[in-house]
């Protein structure tokens, strides 16, 4: 029986973290940094006229949200339900009688395959990491809630004290990038990918553990946490900026923000799964999660169609950031519409379809 709170904060995490990947595939790596400086120093004024400066304000405005309330927080949503499912697997593979161990490891073998082909077409995929971090955490399925979350924190230290740092410098005043680290910045983000998956996929694990991803917590919790975890969050981002732009001190805070911040959308998301306010968008965006690999590959798809070079090169424009927001909402909107369309004829998403009958060696039922 599916559970309807997971499948809509996967459908909801899954359509926020194409608001942080539409850079990623307007610019290339390099491009990237470059687009990040200058967006740092940009600030509008009246030279080019009211319109301009209008404009200047709202993409800095939606630049401003995207980055305090999505960027890495989707992530690191989506990592928590990741790490939630290791659990909800092998444990119903384990009710069955069936071993889980191989099931599961096949399942992840073929996630990994899946990344690799993925990383061919896009070098910002996160399958790979994910599937490598499933095979290190399966071992550790059976502990107790505080043991997994005693686990991931100095993983967090690492992110927040020293990759974190080094990233915002490479992105902002690559002067300093050396200062703190003698690492290149793709060597950074591999670290980052990997330890930051590993300590959030961890967290999801102990909050499958307590329920709290599952609705089975209190309503009191899911209030107070929906609340104070976005206040602390936020103003845990607002300290980092202060702490960096007054006294030049990098500290990566939006490494906790954003697990705060997670807690507390998932707090708003049950709450909301509990109500009967806008149903047809909890269904929608359910449907979304059900199939969220395959909604993951086609943002990829639309994606290289509009900016590859090979295709509509839209890369070669150099697109502002309200300019990429436009084609997020876009892409929101199309999947939205298709999701439960395509969730009510099939069984599974295609992707999942054929993943499922790769690690269960034998074909599963596609149509309804």
């Amino acid at each position: 029986m599916r559970i309807v709170q997971l499948d809509l904060i996967r459908g909801i995490a899954l359509l926020g973290i194409f608001a942080i990947n539409i850079t990623l595939f307007a610019y290339s790596e390099t491009g990237q940094i470059e687009f990040y400086s200058q967006l740092g120093e940009y600030f509008p004024t009246m030279e080019n006229g009211l319109g301009s400066f209008l404009y200047g304000h709202l993409m800095l405005t939606i630049y401003t949200i995207v980055q305090v309330f999505f960027s890495q927080k989707m992530m690191t949503l989506f990592s928590f339900l990741f790490g939630a499912s290791i659990i909800l697997i092998t444990e119903k593979l384990d009710q069955k009688g069936i071993n889980s161990l191989s099931i599961f490891y096949r399942r992840n073998f073929w996630l990994m395959i899946l990344g690799v082909l993925h990383l061919l077409v896009w070098y910002g995929d996160i399958l790979f990491v994910y599937a490598v971090s499933g095979f290190l955490l399966y071992p550790l399925r059976r502990l107790n809630a505080r043991t997994l979350i005693f686990l991931s924190v100095p993983l967090y230290f690492i992110c927040i004290l020293y990759v974190g740092p080094a990233l915002s410098a490479h992105y902002y005043d690559s002067s300093i990038a050396a200062t703190i680290s003698s690492l290149s910045f793709e060597h950074l983000k591999l670290i980052k990918y990997f330890t930051l998956s590993l300590a959030n996929m961890l967290i999801g694990m102990a909050l499958y553990k307590v329920g709290y991803v599952l609705g089975k917590s209190s309503l009191k919790s899911y209030r107070n946490w929906a609340i104070w975890g976005l206040v602390f969050g936020l103003a845990l981002q607002g300290a980092a900026l202060f702490m960096g732009t007054a006294y030049g001190i990098f500290v990566d805070l939006n490494n906790l923000a954003s697990i705060l911040q997670a807690l507390s959308y998932i707090g708003i998301i049950v709450l909301w799964s509990q109500s009967n306010k806008l149903p047809w968008l909890q269904m929608r965006l359910q449907a979304i999660g059900r199939a969220a690999l395959t909604h993951y590959l086609l943002q990829t798809l639309i994606s290289v169609l509009l900016f590859y070079p090979l295709f509509l090169n839209l890369r070669s424009l150099e697109l502002d950031f309200l300019q990429q927001f436009g084609v997020v909402i876009g892409v929101w909107g199309l999947q939205l519409c298709i999701g439960s369309i395509l969730m009510d004829k099939l069984k599974f998403g295609p992707v999942e379809w054929l993943w499922r009958s790769l690690y269960y060696w034998q074909r599963q039922p596609f149509r309804r």
